[in-house]
């Protein structure tokens, strides 16, 4: 029988510290709804991790914000429960709960870094591809450059044949018109002389 009763005192006293225990932690059926929202830091860790979550939480970019949401929630919740478990006087607990919520607090700052480096890849990954858009254009245009070149060069050089053989045929044409025409004078002279 006294083992009954001992049993009974033990199972009644784990059932009334066990919530009382939880809450502090920020669990429970409340959800941790008793804790602040803002918990203050209970140790130094806390504070840096408060510190961390404050510089994270004021970034603009949208984009860093959804990667690094769920990083900083975590280390907010741990934040909490340090705080709870300081109101619960675990101070081991809090110190635990505080580097808990700095190592979130620095995973967030890693993602946050990872997110700008892949947001600075794809931007540098944008320029690549547009030099090379400009680049394959503009050995396209040299192409199309030395084309047009080497055609101009066989009109100029056909133009200057033609023009050779047209100044020829002129050339030859105005001697046989200056011979036709030519006095026939040195000749009647000579006749004149023989009689």
């Amino acid at each position: 029988m006294h083992r009954r009763l001992w049993a009974a005192a033990l199972a009644l006293g784990v059932l009334v510290g066990a919530p009382s225990l939880a809450r502090a932690h920020g669990g429970g059926s409340a959800g941790g709804a008793q804790l602040p929202s803002d918990p203050p830091a209970v140790t130094p860790d806390g504070e840096k991790a408060k510190a961390e979550i404050a510089a994270l939480a004021a970034q603009k970019d949208a984009r860093l914000k959804a990667a690094v949401g769920a990083a900083l929630d975590k280390a907010k919740k741990a934040l909490g429960r340090a705080h709870g478990a300081s109101l619960a006087g675990d101070a081991e607990g809090a110190k635990v709960l505080s580097r808990v919520s700095l190592a979130w607090a620095k995973a967030a700052r890693g993602v946050a870094r990872a997110t700008e480096m892949e947001a600075r890849a794809d931007a540098a990954q944008a320029k690549v591809k547009d030099l090379k858009e400009k680049v394959a254009r503009a050995k396209a245009l040299v192409t199309e450059t030395e084309s047009r070149k080497r055609q101009l060069s066989t009109e100029i050089a056909r133009a200057e044949s033609d023009q050779k053989k047209q100044g020829a045929a002129a050339a030859e044409s105005e001697k046989r018109r200056v011979d036709k025409a030519a006095p026939s004078k040195p000749n009647d002279k000579k006749k004149a002389k023989k009689p």
